[in-house]
């Protein structure tokens, strides 16, 4: 009876640092792609139009819309180690903490005075067409 307690210890012990060593290695892998923006809530108000979204590039640019008619694009960094993903444009750098969750991606911005919560949910395409606000077809490429 000792014997098998001690084997479902050293089991599950097994189970955990296996998921543990591969989780974050799969976060950056599937994070590449299309994110649409399901909910986008600033200090406990919902603020999304519901046709934002993020891309991240398998290069480290992303794409952001943000608004209607408003866009960025930097790059983005996974620090695998501590569950963040830094996105920087030419004006600043934001620390999401995020949680890959089976259906979708949540990511925390926690400034000063504003915690932004965002709510994404993988795509295979844009959730509106850039070139109808505007944006020539080259920036999403």
């Amino acid at each position: 009876m000792h014997l098998l307690k001690r084997n479902r210890l050293i089991g599950l012990c097994v189970l955990v640092l296996v998921i543990a060593s591969c989780s974050k290695a799969d976060d950056r892998k599937n994070l590449i792609g299309i994110w649409r923006l399901a909910h986008l809530n600033v200090n406990g108000m919902e603020v999304s139009d519901g046709k934002g979204f993020v891309e991240f590039k398998e290069d480290g640019r992303n794409i952001v819309r943000i608004a209607p008619y408003r866009y960025e694009w930097g790059n983005w960094e996974m620090k695998e180690d501590s569950a963040l993903i830094l996105m920087k444009d030419e004006r600043s750098a934001a620390p999401y903490n995020y949680v890959m969750l089976d259906d979708s991606l949540v990511m925390t911005l926690k400034l000063p005075n504003r915690i932004s919560t965002l709510r994404l949910v993988k795509t295979d395409k844009y959730p509106i067409d850039p070139e109808s606000e505007g944006q020539a077809a080259a920036h999403f490429k």
